[in-house]
């Protein structure tokens, strides 16, 4: 990977879906390499990296590089693909939140780190510039996952009363 950036290449370039090296190193690959291209990596608003997170295989490195991207300043509720870049695959499909990523992924790890900086249980997906459903919490409901089921009820629960400790919501 060095001798090709010593060579010339471009470690922030972006696909027609907005998606770089980072965003394919985070969904599946090595965490030296991750590591390498988030230190190369100066914003992190691009290339759906919470979203490559939580598909990531091993949902504990999924829920550390979500922390650090998070602290490195991601939106946490941003629809998938909902840039200007990735104009057609906006259009054409059902944009995500990470927390429904992580919700599909039955990811755990990676939705208690989402909940804990505000991702939302109920926000809706994008279709065609409108929400629709599913919510998160929905998808929990749908997949009879208790366990997710219970980390977004406390999250709500969290939000609504204010109740953070440490950025994470107080159990």
């Amino acid at each position: 990977m060095h001798w090709l950036i010593a060579k010339g290449a471009e470690v922030n370039a972006r696909s027609v879906e907005d998606e770089s090296a980072l965003s394919a190193a985070i969904s599946r690959g090595s965490m030296d390499v991750v590591d390498f291209l988030l230190a190369q990596e100066d914003d992190v608003t691009r290339g759906n990296l919470l979203h490559c997170a939580a598909r990531r295989k091993s949902q504990s490195e999924g829920a550390v590089i979500a922390q650090t991207v998070l602290d490195r300043g991601a939106d946490v509720n941003a629809h998938r693909y909902n840039n200007d870049i990735a104009l057609r695959r906006r259009l054409l499909s059902c944009l995500p939140t990470p927390l429904h990523v992580a919700c599909d992924e039955r990811n755990l790890p990676v939705a208690d780190v989402l909940t804990s900086h505000g991702g939302n249980p109920h926000c809706k997906m994008l279709a065609e510039f409108r929400e629709v459903p599913p919510t998160p919490m929905e998808t929990a409901y749908k997949l009879k996952d208790k366990r997710m089921i219970d980390l977004l009820t406390i999250a709500c629960l969290a939000a609504e009363s204010g109740i953070y400790f440490g950025g994470r919501a107080a159990l």
